[in-house]
């Protein structure tokens, strides 16, 4: 209902209400990426906290809603500008840091696939990654398997 009323989200005409729920939007969008605790690089923390200066590891559970989510799927709400957003976010993890290999494009591919930005976001991954379509294409089909190795070689799974 609210949608009808307050229209599509423009990113450029955003109200308080709609800056604090698209600000709210962000930080769960980078807390499913960072889920992976093999993600929970230093660096890519530190990304993080150039969004959100309080942001911590102990934020990258398990998500305990995906109501945000929901709003922002929403074929109201939904536009492209606020897609676009998204997909710059996205692409701002998965080559935040280099070291990781695949490990955070995929599991930026995952969470555009969860909150249905994965067809905004490939092409934008091939264009500014420099990727070819069959290698976002093969990262996209094995990302379980990439993130489950990663996890495996990561020396943050030890420490908790």
């Amino acid at each position: 209902m609210t949608s009808w009323i307050e229209g599509p989200w423009e990113t450029a005409d955003l109200d308080l209400l709609q800056q604090r729920d698209l600000s709210q939007a962000t930080r769960e969008l980078i807390r499913q990426v960072l889920q992976p605790r093999a993600l929970q690089s230093d660096l890519l923390l530190s990304h993080a906290r150039l969004y959100f200066e309080d942001f911590t590891r102990e934020e990258c559970g398990p998500s305990t809603s995906d109501n945000l989510q929901k709003k922002l799927n929403n074929e109201k709400s939904s536009t492209d500008s606020l897609v676009n957003y998204f997909c710059y976010v996205l692409l701002d993890f998965a080559t935040a840091d280099r070291d990781l290999d695949e490990a955070p494009l995929a599991s930026v591919l995952g969470v555009a696939e969860k909150w249905n930005i994965k067809d905004a976001l490939v092409p934008l991954i091939r264009k500014e990654m420099k990727l070819r379509k069959n290698q976002v294409e093969l990262c996209d089909r094995t990302k379980a398997d990439i993130l489950a190795a990663a996890a495996i070689q990561s020396p943050t799974t030890a420490t908790t």
